[in-house]
Formats: structure tokens, C-alpha cells, sequence
């Protein structure tokens, strides 16, 4: 019998043997490699996704922040415009005739004082003599009030004005207090008025 027929059978059934595990093992490692690229094309588009919504994060930041800075910036300005109003008022608290300054003097002590106390007047504030508290202690006696002011023997620099003191107490009523205490007043009211 001739062997040959059956060998070259064999040979062949193994040569589609092979064929088809090479077939076989082709395919997987084409699915392999198709699977690892999808894998990464979805790690990159979500790498991509991720980098955009950090963008759009930081860009949000950075405006908040930049309307902040503005706002900022806005204030600080709105700030120096009262802050220079303000400057300007006592500076024209300061400036006032003589005249004028015993008058807003005056309606100053009438509101401030008791009548018993001791008036030390600005260094620079002439028109706050013995004749102002005279004049002063006239008005509050004729508003039936004590009528006992005494201007002390040293003056202040106060900054324009004067300061009562009486019992150990001091009330401010130099031109830079005034100014002050109205800006704690109308800083709101004037803000609106020049901002609004």
C-alpha cells in the first residue's frame, strides 16, 4: 500500500490546521489591537473633554476674577472721589472767614455743650477767643442753660476748632471730627448721589 496519498492527506488537513489557527490567532489579535485603539481613542476624546471643561473652568475663573478686580478697582476709585470730597469740605471748614468759622463755631458749642465746660481752642482757630465765649455764654444762658464756658490758657493743634472738656471728658469739636462724624452720616447718601 502507498503511504504517500495518506501523509500528503495529513499534511494538507495540517497545513488547514494551521491556516486556520493562524486565521484563528489573526483574528484575535486584530480584535486586540481594535479594542486597544477604541481604548484609546475614548481615553483621548475624554482627555480632550476633561482639558475643555478645565478651559472653560478657568476661563469662568478668570473672568469672576477680572469682574472682581474691576469692581475692586471701581471701588477704590469711588472711594478716593469722597475721600477727596470730604478732604475738600474740611478743607473749606478751614478756610472759612473768621466771621463765618465763630458762627459755625457757635452752632457747634450750642450743640455740644452742657454749659460748665472748659473750650480749648485750635492753635490755628483766632476767631475761638474770650469774646466767642462770652458771645457763646450769652446763647446759652438766653436757652436757659448753664452759661459757665471758660476758654482754657493753651490751645491745641486740633486741626481747626475746639474740644470741650468737662469732668474728665473730652468731646471732639475739632473741624476733622465734624467732618468725620458727617461722613459716617452721609457717606451712604452722598455715595448714591455721586454713583448712582
Amino acid at each position: 500500500m502507498n503511504a504517500q496519498p495518506i501523509l500528503n492527506r495529513i499534511e494538507q488537513d495540517a497545513r488547514q490546521t494551521a491556516a486556520a489557527m493562524l486565521r484563528d490567532a489573526q483574528a484575535r489579535a486584530d480584535a486586540v489591537h481594535r479594542a486597544a485603539e477604541e481604548k484609546i481613542e475614548a481615553e483621548r476624546e475624554r482627555t480632550l473633554e476633561q482639558a475643555r471643561r478645565d478651559a472653560l473652568d478657568m476661563d469662568d475663573r478668570m473672568q469672576r476674577m477680572a469682574r472682581l478686580d474691576g469692581r475692586k478697582a471701581l471701588l477704590a476709585a469711588k472711594r478716593q472721589v469722597l475721600d477727596e470730597a470730604f478732604a475738600g469740605a474740611l478743607d473749606k471748614l478751614r478756610a472759612m472767614p473768621a466771621p463765618q468759622a465763630r458762627a459755625f463755631g457757635l452752632r457747634l458749642l450750642l450743640e455740644a455743650a452742657h454749659g460748665d465746660e472748659q473750650v480749648v481752642a485750635d492753635e490755628q482757630s483766632a476767631w475761638c477767643d474770650e469774646a466767642f465765649i462770652q458771645e457763646a455764654n450769652a446763647l446759652l444762658s438766653k436757652a436757659g442753660r448753664p452759661a459757665r464756658l471758660t476758654l482754657a490758657a493753651q490751645r491745641r493743634a486740633l486741626g481747626g476748632g475746639f474740644a470741650l472738656l468737662r469732668g474728665g471728658m473730652e468731646i471732639n469739636c475739632s473741624f476733622p471730627a465734624v467732618v468725620a462724624s458727617q461722613r459716617a452720616e452721609m457717606e451712604a447718601e452722598i455715595a448714591a448721589l455721586l454713583f448712582d
